[in-house]
């Protein structure tokens, strides 16, 4: 039987897809009225992700942009980018990571080999312990009604990647864990 061209087997389509947006991402700031040394940092973050995807640093560059994502929120708390464009560039970023993730787990589980069970549940328990840490401080926010809309986006988004940490086999595992873990980190920061 033939293959079916749009299962993406190599993650070739994902990788190529997840460049071009953020080519599309740079091209979009090049036209926003954001203040230049922020949009000559966040330029400088896109180009840094696309060189670490042409050495082939899928893990790399995932982890890059959600570092963005959390200097995005520090630029808003501090009234350097407004919550329009943060939270514009935080949906475009997470987009792209997305695309990287499936990339990722494609890539890395055609290479053969599974990833280390030790190291993965140390990664899921890590993912665990900070999204309790997020969980709580939330929901102690939401009893003071201090809590933020955007924060149960973001609360949700990292229970997904958590859940799907716990379900999931070898790469997808790591990744997902991973993903878990940094959008708790970045619940922390934002949830004050």
């Amino acid at each position: 039987p033939k293959e079916d061209p749009v299962i993406d087997q190599t993650g070739e389509s994902h990788l190529k897809s997840a460049q071009n947006k953020l080519l599309e991402l740079k091209d979009y700031l090049a036209q926003q009225n954001i203040p230049k040394p922020i949009k000559r940092t966040l330029l400088s973050h896109l180009n840094h992700s696309i060189r670490l995807l042409d050495k082939g640093k899928v893990e790399n560059s995932i982890i890059s942009l959600y570092r963005l994502r959390h200097q995005l929120n520090l630029w808003s708390m501090s009234g350097k980018l407004n919550e329009q464009d943060n939270r514009y560039l935080k949906n475009k970023i997470q987009e792209i990571i997305e695309e990287l993730e499936e990339a990722y787990v494609i890539v890395e589980t055609n290479k053969g080999g599974t990833y280390n069970q030790n190291l993965l549940a140390r990664e899921i328990k890590l993912a665990e312990k900070n999204f309790q840490k997020m969980e709580t401080k939330l929901k102690i926010l939401a009893s003071q009604g201090k809590a933020k809309s955007d924060w149960g986006i973001l609360y949700s988004l990292a229970l997904e990647k958590l859940n799907r940490a716990k379900s999931s086999q070898s790469y997808e595992v790591h990744i997902n864990a991973l993903g878990a873990h940094s959008l708790s980190q970045e619940g922390l920061f934002l949830f004050k």
